[in-house]
């Protein structure tokens, strides 16, 4: 028998491979790529990279309302998001990377609303 961990993971995967799929997601990833074309850089590693992966802050399966917010979303390259997605795999918080303080209490009680 399966943990509920591992169901609760399997769901967040599809969850998050169901949006992928959208149309809606798939136009708003592009315009937040043309909109934010360089990486973030959350960690200061490297100089001015493309943004070619589109991350959600506040993960979707925490926060389901802010999965099209155009405020939880953020521009990375492909190396900072592998580094982002493996340190959320082992349940460290990353979004402090992302954002002031004040500002995540708002959006997430838009979230909440």
């Amino acid at each position: 028998m399966r943990s509920k961990r591992a169901a609760k993971n399997n769901s967040i995967k599809t969850d998050a491979r169901a949006l992928r799929n959208t149309t809606r997601w798939y136009k708003l990833s592009s315009y937040m790529r043309q909109r934010y074309p360089v990486c973030y850089n959350p960690f200061n590693e490297h100089s001015v990279k493309e943004a070619t992966e589109v991350h959600h802050i506040f993960k979707v399966s925490d926060y389901p309302a802010l999965a099209y917010d155009k405020d939880n979303l953020v521009t990375l390259c492909s190396q900072c998001h592998g580094t982002i997605t493996a340190l959320e795999k082992k349940n460290i918080d990353t979004q402090w990377l992302f954002i002031r303080e004040g500002y995540a209490k708002s959006l997430v009680a838009r979230a909440i609303h």
